[in-house]
């Protein structure tokens, strides 16, 4: 099955089960086969995270969930790539609600019938009160009734487009437990209130107990859950974020925990081929697996039974330390890693996360082998390829040279305007976001370097303005 792959993305490595489903997707429509892998494996995730954990060599057992981020502009296809995969998850949900309709009832009036009960002793409460009458046995059938207080009637979800915070949070404690959240247009999602609690977020990936106080109601520990996520966006609004807020989401560890993807474009060359056949039997496939996988979360979590921990072979331990150790070598000062090092420093985690997921998807038994490993280090290091080449330094996702643009669009104005030379505080008032004194003075210092900002000193004051013949 012919497929472009100019970004070599190592499809072979996705295994028995993705790998012919992503190449008959890619082969069907056209669309990016790297974007394709990337909902693939997401999806792929979810279906693994609830079943199993992922125990790297002396280390606790930690989630198999991933974040993706997918980086295409308009018309790449990011609906289409995800169209299969995410329709997987979005049909057991639907037939999972069917099966819950009932039941969801029974609990809607259990909730009912201990209401009217509350009201009833409510009102005995205050006309003993009123009476002066002793309260002991009345505030003892009120703990009793309190005790007694159905869970809430909340609908068995797992697939979410665009969700806040309190949200989240409310899904997880309402037994939602294995949670994707997806968007392919996830700019307003990101830049959001969602976007902006990166502690809520780096703690779903590390499945992190939540502490939740809710006013009048006792604390409640989130625990014992696992979120995806898959967000898809466009080149230019992922730029703006990042422009605006890149230094919280580097800073906060966000982004270290995203396997990054921007797909080669295929725009203009996705042409409708009446005379070539199409087939979805691997997809099918694969759709089987993970409906598989789903209903043996929802059994596991029904039984109360703890998740299946994947430990390592000896031998994929010490590879898997390679792998570690190879890393930490390229992430000093002066390395190649250096400038990536939040993310590069998560890359064997990444890793091992993925190969968990393998291991379970193709159903293997036993330890990680080595083979394994293998592929899911293909893949995390292709991933980890895509994001040097995006925020490393010097590239069009470094922080300073998106600063540049603002404040090179800024001296061009000012250019325009006839205004000349100008002192930087003023020079900063022009820029379309506002920027810290720090990051203003390294994308000048940039434009300076590049000849594309002139720096004159007039009277003890430094001045700039954009060249003019740049």
């Amino acid at each position: 099955m012919n497929y472009p792959n100019p970004a070599n993305y190592p499809v072979n490595a996705l295994g028995p089960v993705l790998a012919p489903a992503v190449c008959q997707h890619s082969f069907n429509t056209g669309v990016a086969v790297e974007m394709i892998a990337s909902y693939a494996r997401s999806i792929a995730h979810v279906g693994a995270q609830d079943n199993v954990d992922i125990q790297r060599p002396r280390c606790p057992p930690s989630p198999v969930s991933s974040f993706d981020l997918v980086s295409a502009d308009s018309s790449e296809g990011k609906d289409t790539a995800s169209r299969p995969f995410v329709g997987f998850l979005r049909k057991y949900e639907d037939a999972l609600q069917e099966r819950h309709a009932l039941a969801r009832l029974d609990r809607l009036a259990e909730e009912a019938a201990w209401k009217a009960q509350m009201r009833v002793l409510n009102k005995r409460l205050d006309q003993a009160a009123s009476e002066g009458e002793d309260l002991d046995a009345l505030k003892n059938e009120h703990r009793e009734l309190m005790a007694r207080r159905p869970a809430q009637a909340g609908e068995p979800k797992m697939l979410v487009d665009n969700i806040t915070p309190g949200a989240l949070e409310n899904l997880i404690g309402e037994g939602s437990k294995s949670i994707f959240i997806t968007s392919t247009e996830a700019g307003g999602l990101l830049n959001g209130r969602l976007g902006r609690s990166t502690d809520l977020l780096n703690n779903a990936w590390d499945s992190t107990p939540l502490v939740k106080d809710r006013v009048k109601e006792e604390r409640v520990v989130l625990s014992d859950y696992r979120v995806c996520g898959h967000f898809a966006l466009q080149g230019p609004v992922l730029q703006s974020i990042f422009a605006r807020t890149g230094h919280l989401a580097h800073g906060s560890g966000l982004t270290a925990r995203m396997l990054l993807t921007v797909p080669h474009s295929t725009l203009g060359g996705r042409y409708l081929r009446s005379d070539r056949p199409l087939s979805y039997d691997d997809i099918d496939a694969m759709g089987c697996r993970m409906r598989e996988l789903f209903e043996q979360g929802a059994r596991r979590r029904e039984a109360d039974e703890a998740r299946c921990v994947i430990a390592f072979s000896e031998a994929a331990a010490r590879y898997f330390d390679d792998i570690y150790n190879e890393i930490q070598a390229n992430l000093g000062r002066g390395r190649i890693l250096n400038d990536v090092a939040g993310h590069a420093g998560k890359t064997a985690e990444q890793i091992a996360r993925v190969a968990g997921t393998l291991h379970k998807v193709e159903e293997f038994q036993g330890p990680l082998q080595v083979d394994v490993l293998e592929r899911a280090r293909q893949i995390g290091y292709w991933h980890l390829d895509q994001f040097l080449a995006r925020f490393g330094a010097g590239q069009p996702g470094d922080q300073r040279i998106v600063d540049s643009e603002i404040v090179a669009n800024a001296l061009h104005t000012i250019a325009y305007r006839g205004l000349g030379y100008m002192a930087r505080a003023e020079v900063r008032k022009w820029c379309a976001v506002p920027l810290s004194t720090a990051r203003f003075d390294q994308a000048l210092q940039v434009l300076i370097h590049q000849g594309i900002a002139l720096l004159q000193k007039r009277g003890g004051r430094a001045l700039v303005a954009a060249n003019p013949w740049r």
